[in-house]
């Protein structure tokens, strides 16, 4: 007797494999929109963090400084350039000190007025090597570099101190011109250590693209010193011309303006 079988199996018809292979296109081409959007995202809220940190350290060391001198101890200069466009790299704010060794703590003579400890000197910076070829923004300032570094340095210029049964002698105001120096690298500055009159250096913030300080700048307020800083997403400034287009207006461009006003105006 013949035996009747039945194959369950069949081979797909061209039709049948038409569709899934585009189908099969559709879901990559979402999954690949999907991880191009979800790599975006993290380099905006990453790129964004780290820039936003660099801003809000720089602030809050400024402000500490800042409001506990005297208006009339702020010296303002702009950084000669270190690129060939030879505009200024940022501002440099030098100011006396009354606090003791960083701790806060302010020492007055017995008249009450403050009596000044060191010179503090913050400025930007491009370090040595740096491969931009910078332009001027509408101040007159680089705003092509974000490789910029924020330096504060103490200098103590003598007399530093005197002898205990004399009235104390202040620090006078130093020149900050001979103390713009490079540092050699983007987050070595070891080569600023050792400088004459210098006892301590710091790098305050790292991947900045300016800082522009004004003293004074509204009549209605005359001891407020206004900040400007400004920092890149560097993630997302990736697919820009760095060093060569302005970065001023860029959506990767992240800007914080401070205002300080000093207490110690004796």
């Amino acid at each position: 007797m013949a035996k009747n079988s039945n194959r369950s199996n069949k081979a797909m018809t061209l039709l049948e494999l038409t569709l899934c292979m585009g189908l099969l296109t559709l879901f990559m081409l979402v999954g690949y929109s999907m991880l191009k959007m979800a790599d975006k995202v993290f380099h905006h809220i990453s790129g964004n963090e780290d820039a936003s940190m660099q801003l809000k350290r720089a602030a809050r060391m400024l402000q500490k400084d800042i409001v506990a001198t005297n208006i009339a101890n702020v010296t303002v200069v702009n950084v000669p350039s270190g690129l060939p466009a030879a505009v200024p790299d940022g501002s440099a704010i030098c100011l006396l000190s009354a606090s003791v060794g960083g701790s806060g703590d302010m020492v007055t003579k017995a008249v009450g007025e403050p009596f000044w400890q060191r010179n503090i000197l913050y400025y930007m910076i491009v370090p040595q090597g740096d491969p931009c070829q910078g332009g001027a923004d509408a101040n007159g300032f680089d705003d092509r570099c974000p490789h910029k570094l924020l330096v504060r340095k103490i200098i103590d210029v003598p007399p530093l101190t005197s002898p205990a049964d004399l009235p104390p002698v202040d620090e006078v105001n130093a020149d900050p011109v001979p103390y713009l120096t490079r540092p050699i690298g983007r987050v070595d500055i070891s080569n600023l250590l050792g400088e004459a009159n210098v006892s301590q250096v710091e790098l305050v913030a790292r991947g900045m693209v300016s800082m522009q300080v004004k003293v004074q700048p509204n009549p209605n307020y005359p001891n407020e010193v206004t900040v400007l800083l400004t920092a890149l997403n560097e993630l997302e400034g990736r697919k820009l011309a760095i060093g060569v287009v302005p970065l001023t207006g860029q959506p990767a461009l992240m800007v914080n303006t401070v205002s300080f006003f000093p207490r110690n105006n004796r």
